[in-house]
């Protein structure tokens, strides 16, 4: 025996609400992949901007050499020594003979923070005590500041 024509199909009321609960779960799962798209977008502006920041404080110094290379790393030299910014992710890793460690941008804090690997070695705000420190220990350059 057959459904009367003017029925609806068996299940079409729990199909229904199956299909809204999943557009609605893909909606949402679309909506955060976007917040998330914009949220890296918005990390890597900073960094860039850190970046562009870096090299014309190189620049200023007048005694450094600086360059960016084709990998888009930022090199600082002085008297033979080398420091380097390499951009990874949303972050900085910093690097020289004598000095290893990352730049992170901290929301909270709303600066970027330098984390040197050393042992013993605490974190601090780059601008301007955490890159006087880096110039000193990785160009050998000492600097005073405030």
């Amino acid at each position: 025996m057959s459904d009367p024509p003017s029925s609806p199909r068996r299940g079409h009321a729990l199909a229904t609400r199956l299909r809204a609960e999943l557009d609605q779960r893909a909606a949402k799962a679309a909506e955060a992949e976007l917040q998330r798209r914009r949220k890296d977008a918005t990390a890597r502006q900073r960094r860039d901007a850190l970046m562009k920041d870096l090299e014309a404080f190189g620049r200023a110094v007048g005694h450094f050499h600086v360059r960016r290379t084709f990998w888009g790393n930022l090199q600082i030299r002085y008297q033979g020594q080398t420091l380097t910014f390499k951009p990874k992710g949303n972050d900085l890793t910093v690097r020289s003979e004598r000095v290893s460690g990352q730049c992170a941008f901290h929301e909270r804090l709303g600066r970027w923070v330098l984390s040197l690997d050393e042992a013993g070695s605490s974190s601090m705000v780059l601008f301007d005590r955490g890159l006087g420190l880096l110039i000193e220990r990785s160009l050998g350059v000492r600097v005073a500041v405030e």
